[in-house]
């Protein structure tokens, strides 16, 4: 089976996936964190945390393994990945190692299927055009090493994630058939389209590049099929892009008022710490720049939790002032 064969991508829902395995994206403790590593502990049921206790934590790049409990998969290998830190503290080396040691561990308990989330690209705040680089030359130089390992699939959490995914890989993979180029663009491409509103001649190109891809091959039809992936390609991006200033905005809008309200409060430094989880000063910083754009979602609904608890805290701070 070739390489690219092996390795593909999706949108979804990581705690979901029939493999043999499943990484979390893990905190150095072990502990059942937010996002994609708190999806996993809670699907996963109670005897996971009770499990991973007795590990005694987790280095930075390096992976355990523990049982999958009450997920579909078998395993769970546990990988922690670098926070960055601007990129001069080895965060490169660190992130390559956690897919390596990731590969091996799994190559060594028989794992012949494994689902990958995108390590440190959510609140450790690695940008997604680098990790995402990074993650696919790991596990294609992996690959070569362990033929046993017939399935990696990087599950993601947005469509802009999915794009540098995506558009590294194509870089990545020796294809030289047009065709079949075409083709894995158009495959990339389908699992946006549930999420994105396509209009309505952009939904027929997406029913002709599927009869053209079904019928005959011609340098009329090569020809045909190349403008139309690469109008759909433009389209896709125009959509995300759109949804991404709108992400900037409402973040803007919920990290200004969080922090408005605590300033009102004169609240002492420990509550400020409380509050302001490290999450949403990372936030602050994230929406200078253009990392946050592939993680919109993630992101907002993470603010929007975080939003929710300094409003109880600040209802309690008030109710032991009156």
């Amino acid at each position: 089976m070739a390489i690219n064969e092996r390795l593909k991508l999706t949108i979804g829902d990581i705690t979901k996936m029939d493999v043999d395995a499943i990484v979390n994206s893990a905190n150095p403790r072990l502990l059942k964190g937010g996002g994609v590593c708190g999806a996993i502990y809670q699907a996963a049921g109670p005897q996971l945390l009770a499990e991973t206790q007795a590990l005694g934590g987790c280095e930075t790049g390096d992976a355990k393994i523990t049982h999958g409990h009450q997920l579909k998969a078998r395993f769970v290998i546990h990988t922690v990945g670098p926070v960055y830190r601007g990129g001069s503290a080895e965060e490169s080396s660190l992130l390559e190692s956690c897919y390596k040691r990731c590969l091996e561990v799994a190559a060594q308990h028989g794992v012949r299927s494994i689902a990958f989330p995108s390590i440190s690209t959510g609140v450790y705040g690695y940008p997604i055009k680098d990790a995402s680089l990074i993650a696919l030359k790991s596990t294609l130089a992996e690959l070569v090493r362990f033929p046993q390992i017939n399935l990696v699939c990087f599950v993601l959490f947005s469509a802009g994630d999915f794009k540098w995914y995506s558009d590294h890989l194509d870089e990545l993979i020796d294809n030289d058939d047009p065709w079949d180029r075409l083709q894995r663009v158009f495959d990339r491409l389908k699992p946006n389209y549930g999420d994105l509103l396509l209009q309505d001649n952009q939904n027929l190109e997406v029913a002709r590049v599927s009869t053209i891809l079904s019928g005959p091959r011609s340098p009329e039809a090569l020809k045909e099929l190349d403008s139309l992936v690469s109008t759909l390609r433009s389209a896709n991006d125009r959509i995300i892009q759109e949804k991404c200033l709108q992400a900037v905005n409402f973040l803007e809008e919920k990290v200004s008022v969080l922090s408005k309200l605590l300033d009102e409060k004169r609240a002492k430094p420990g509550i400020r710490n409380q509050v302001l989880h490290p999450l949403v000063w990372g936030l602050k910083r994230e929406i200078q720049n253009e990392t946050i754009a592939s993680k919109f979602a993630e992101l907002s609904d993470d603010v929007e939790e975080e939003f929710e608890n300094a409003m109880e805290i600040i209802e309690d701070l008030d109710a032991q002032t009156r």
